[in-house]
């Protein structure tokens, strides 16, 4: 399951995290980030240990900023509040699967 998450909650979810967490920086109007949503919303249900989140960046764009976020969507991977990966190079299902695969194997 995917939670949507507000610029308020990201310091308690994401960065107080001991566990890894995905997250989908994403906008309503960005056409991949929508055709994107329904594979990052399945894998999420095949790691149930494992927390995925997206947050709009049109409604919290100060999170975009930190984060130096520059195209749509980015995911990025946090581990005990570090980011440890990110791309927003994931234009399709199979290369957002292997982004997440690869997080979790290391």
């Amino acid at each position: 399951m995917v939670k949507e998450i507000t610029d308020v909650e990201f310091a308690d979810i994401v960065l107080q995290n001991k566990s890894v967490v995905f997250i989908d920086f994403y906008a309503p109007w960005c056409t991949t980030c929508r055709v994107l949503h329904p594979a990052f919303a399945e894998i999420s249900d095949m790691y149930s240990d494992v927390l995925f989140v997206r947050i709009d960046v049109g409604k919290y764009s100060d999170i975009a900023d930190k984060y130096n976020i520059m195209h749509l969507p980015t995911f990025m991977c946090f581990l005990n509040g570090k980011e440890i990966g990110r791309t927003a190079a994931a234009n399709n299902e199979m290369s957002l699967c292997q982004f997440i695969t690869s997080k979790l194997e290391n």
